[in-house]
């Protein structure tokens, strides 16, 4: 009879301490839940008040477009234009191309420093660049564990450097002073981590869109499979040699990077990135199930697509002189 009881004890204990457990785990799942849907709920916000800010864009690079032709428009007006002989206008425009170039460039200068002088663009600038910038950086401080505050200074800091293109010179912000408050909120072991992850922001970025696209399928990027990933892209990376012009890998794989280069070496950036993309899918098949494959697939095509858009738009201004 004791041992019944004693049995009976056990058991009723174990039950308990499932009971306790159980509830202990649906509290911890409540509480994730609710943090998911909090972070959910402020990109919504986010993105609402980007895709504002970028109607209102549209709609000032619309006013300045207008702007533009009619000064065109009035200056073509005021030319007069002299009859020459058909050699002599070659010899006149040859002569005035470098000068037509300058003046379109001119041009662009002004409307994108008329376009910043509008306290409402350079307001949403600065979000979308802030908004970037947690995009790209949010993984890394969670990895190094700062506070909400060393957050927000870290991504405030790192927006204010990616913010150059549209401050003036009195506002910039030197490179060495962008690295001394870096360092005083992540800390010399902090900020060492953080040159080692802008070594890989160009895979992380393309592996990240990854994760979002298999985000909400039945298939979704786990841990182990993103740290791999990311490997596997670095490992295929340092495999091929440096494009002259292109040293800097993904990160100089956009217009930018390109203006200016030779056809042969944009070429050869081209062809790389496709075998890139070719070898990291082949390798993947042996961590990643089909669907996963077939996201990575897309999006490295998309990510080629662009490149070679790039790549013809920098050849057409490279043959016109525009650059």
């Amino acid at each position: 009879m004791k041992i019944a009881l004693a049995l009976i004890a056990v058991l009723f204990a174990a039950a308990v301490a499932g009971l306790t457990l159980q509830a202990s785990t649906a509290s911890r799942l409540t509480s994730e839940k609710a943090e998911l849907e909090a972070l959910v709920a402020l990109q919504k916000k986010q993105i609402g008040e980007l895709e504002q800010a970028r109607e209102k864009l549209e709609a000032d690079a619309r006013i300045y477009v207008a702007e533009s032709a009619q000064l065109r428009e009035k200056l073509a007006s005021r030319e007069t234009v002299a009859p020459a002989p058909e050699a002599e206008v070659s010899t006149d425009a040859a002569e005035n191309a470098p000068e037509d170039r300058q003046a379109r460039r001119d041009d662009r200068r002004q409307g994108w420093q008329k376009f910043l002088e509008n306290p409402q663009a350079r307001e949403a600038m600065r979000k979308q660049v802030t908004f970037g910038v947690r995009q790209n950086y949010a993984d890394l401080a969670r990895e190094l564990a700062l506070t909400p505050e060393q957050a927000s200074a870290f991504y405030e800091t790192l927006a204010a450097r990616h913010s150059g293109f549209m401050q003036r010179d009195e506002e910039k912000i030197a490179p060495e002073e962008t690295a001394k408050r870096l360092r005083e909120v992540l800390g010399d072991a902090g900020y060492a981590k953080y040159e080692g992850y802008n070594k890989t922001l160009g895979e992380r970025k393309f592996v990240n869109q990854v994760r979002q696209d298999l985000a909400g399928s039945g298939a979704p990027l786990q841990e182990g499979q993103f740290q791999t990933l990311m490997q596997v892209i670095g490992e295929e990376k340092a495999r091929q040699p440096a494009v002259e012009g292109f040293e800097g890998g993904d990160s100089r794989g956009g217009f930018g990077g390109m203006r200016g280069r030779s056809a042969e070496a944009v070429q050869q950036y081209v062809t790389q990135q496709e075998e890139l993309l070719a070898r990291t899918v082949s390798r993947a098949r042996n961590f990643l199930v089909a669907d996963q494959v077939a996201a990575l697939e897309e999006q490295g095509r998309t990510q080629l697509d662009m490149v070679k858009a790039g790549a013809a738009l920098m050849q057409t201004r490279n043959r016109g002189g525009d650059r």
